[in-house]
Order: C-alpha cells, then sequence, then structure tokens
C-alpha cells in the first residue's frame, strides 16, 4: 500500500497491507470522494469486522490520516488483537469507557479540591451570618461584626484557611486573645458563634432549607466543639438594689420630663426586662385594650421566637405613649420618640447618667 495507490484507487476499489495472516488487515476503501481507512479482522465468533481509523490525507494538511499516521494505528491495533483481544471492538470500549471513568474521577477530585480550598474559615462565618438572616434573627450583624473584629482582622492567614483544616488548638488561640485582654464575655460570645457556624454547616448538608452558601461549604467536622467555656465569663451579679435604693432610683427617673425619663420609667415598671427584647418591640406587640406587651424571644436554637407576654400597669402604659410623643417611629422602647429602638449599651448610659 502506497500514497500513489491510494490515490489512484477508483470508487469501490480497496488496497490492503497485510502483515501474517490472521493478525488483522489494513485496509484503504474507495468511497464517491474518498478512500477511509479501517482495520479488518474477524472477531471471536468468526465474523469479520472493521474498525474505522479516519480519511485518507495524502499530506495530513486538511485534517485527515497520513498513511503513515493509519499503519502506526493498524500496528497498535495488531499487537493487541494478536494478544488475545480477538474482540477488539469490545475491548476498546471498555478502555474508552476506563479512560472515561478515569478522567471523572480525576475531575471529582479536583473540584472536591477546588472546594475546600474555597471552604475557608471567612466564608464559613459569611455563610453562617446568611442563614442567620435568613431566619430573620437580630444578632446576624452583631455575630457577623464580632467575627470580622475578632477572628478576620487579628487571624487573617486563618481566616483564608479552609475550614476544615482549622484544629481546635489554633481556635484556642483566637479565645487566647480575648482572655488575656480580660474581655471574657466577649471571648465566650466569638466561642458561642464559632461552634454554632460550624454545627450549622455540619447540618446543612442535609437540610434543604439552609443557605446554599452553609451546604455548599460541604463541612462535616467541627474543631469549635472541643473549646471550652470561657471561665468567668458568665458570673452573674448577685448585687441587687435595696428598697431605700429603689425608693430614690425611682424618684430620680420620675423627676425626668425627657423621652429618656418615660423610657427608663418603662423599663423599670415592666420588671427590669432585656433591653435587647424591648428594643425590638413595635407598637403591633402593644395590646391597648388588654394592656399587655408582646415579648419575642429568638435566642437559642429554636427555630421560632418564645414569645412572653408582660402585664402593663398604668404606670408602665402612661411612660410608653409618653416616650412616643412625638412620635417618629413605630419601636416601643425607644429615647428618640420611636425613630429606633434603644439597645443596653443605651439604656446603660442613661441609666449611669442618673
Amino acid at each position: 500500500m502506497t500514497v500513489r495507490g491510494l490515490q489512484a484507487l477508483r470508487p469501490g476499489e480497496a488496497l490492503t497491507d497485510a502483515d501474517a495472516k490472521g493478525t488483522g488487515v489494513l485496509e484503504g476503501y474507495r468511497r464517491a470522494h474518498s478512500v477511509h481507512f479501517s482495520f479488518r479482522y474477524t472477531n471471536s465468533a468468526g465474523v469479520r469486522e472493521r474498525l474505522a481509523l479516519g480519511i485518507f490525507d495524502a499530506d495530513g494538511k486538511h485534517g485527515g490520516v497520513t498513511l503513515a499516521e493509519a499503519s502506526a494505528k493498524a500496528a497498535d491495533l495488531r499487537k493487541r488483537y494478536t494478544s488475545g483481544a480477538r474482540d477488539l471492538r469490545i475491548a476498546l470500549a471498555a478502555d474508552d469507557a476506563a479512560d472515561k471513568a478515569r478522567a471523572e474521577a480525576v475531575r471529582i477530585e479536583r473540584e472536591q479540591v477546588e472546594a475546600q480550598q474555597s471552604a475557608t474559615l471567612g466564608a464559613l462565618c459569611a455563610a453562617y451570618a446568611a442563614q442567620l438572616r435568613l431566619r430573620k434573627r437580630t444578632s446576624a450583624d452583631k455575630v457577623e461584626r464580632a467575627l470580622q473584629r475578632h477572628v478576620c482582622e487579628p487571624w487573617p492567614d486563618l481566616w483564608n484557611r479552609p475550614a476544615a483544616d482549622v484544629s481546635a488548638l489554633e481556635l484556642v488561640e483566637v479565645l487566647a486573645r480575648l482572655t488575656h485582654a480580660r474581655k471574657l464575655r466577649e471571648a465566650a460570645k466569638v466561642r458561642s458563634y464559632l461552634r454554632a457556624a460550624y454545627a450549622a454547616a455540619a447540618k446543612a448538608r442535609h437540610s434543604a432549607s439552609a443557605v446554599p452558601e452553609l451546604r455548599a461549604l460541604g463541612l462535616g467536622v467541627n474543631p469549635a466543639a472541643a473549646l471550652t467555656p470561657i471561665e468567668g465569663a458568665n458570673n452573674a451579679r448577685e448585687r441587687c438594689l435595696s428598697l431605700a435604693e429603689a425608693r430614690a432610683y425611682w424618684q430620680r427617673i420620675a423627676a425626668l420630663q425627657d423621652e429618656a425619663g418615660a423610657m427608663l420609667r418603662f423599663h423599670f415598671l415592666t420588671g427590669g426586662q432585656r433591653a435587647e427584647q424591648l428594643s425590638r418591640t413595635l407598637l403591633a406587640d402593644f395590646d391597648a385594650e388588654s394592656a399587655t406587651l408582646r415579648l419575642l424571644d429568638p435566642k437559642g436554637r429554636r427555630d421560632k421566637p418564645r414569645r412572653h407576654v408582660v402585664p402593663l400597669i398604668p404606670e408602665a402604659v402612661e411612660a410608653l405613649r409618653a416616650m412616643g410623643e412625638p412620635r417618629l417611629g413605630a419601636h416601643v422602647f425607644t429615647a428618640d420618640h420611636g425613630a429606633t429602638g434603644c439597645d443596653s449599651a443605651g439604656l446603660r448610659y442613661r441609666v449611669h447618667a442618673v
């Protein structure tokens, strides 16, 4: 078989380049406008089969197969055939399936590595904050700011590390920085946020209601679970006002005629409710007919906030109305006529002023 001989073929004519008998044949067959190469052999059932090798291209410049290339392909097939693979088509299909399976395994492994590298501690914290917002938790912004301030800014390398590679000992150092600065309560909060973020990511893998960012992290470990509680962070104060002190405090705030005074009186007359809860109350939570105020407590792992109904004595109702005159917004517990709710920091500032 030569290039010249292939070019001289007429439609229906063929040239073969056989090796030893029974080892398969390279064939060039002329069709209407081109010569097609194939490897012809006899399978294990005694049936003659052909494997296409491509269209003849004398100089290889037109996308076809040269005679040398076709001969090389035929030589490889002949070697495979004579080594025992009598059903070449089936053997080649199995090879192709194995190659695709290996390529798929490599692709999956590469995607897993890329996903792990992108699933950083910072991505975990951001996804956890997004989950809190999805569940309408008012603490979402506070949690995100605390993690940025106490993890991202002082520990940027750790923040950009895959979350699955972060160890409990490294997280201990994050908390130790705060405890050494005597910020025990802040350390306890950061510990709680980290534990909750890892736990939420692990749960999200099997939860259709989780935010996609959290589920995409694919985390199944929680190094923060090994962090022990911060000693001294939750020491409750046993000091309470004596009757004389309570009377003196009431006399002072009763004399204040501004909205801040009304707010302090309302806080006192409702039994010293948590400022964070009071700051979330709106006019819709106040029932004038029954003289009650509804508080919603989202704290903890519950999906729906717990409902508390606080009865209001006439003086408390009067203070509630005085806080919003003239009313600029719907917030009940306020020092700016309802425009915003007063949190614990604002309450503490005004109590200290008294």
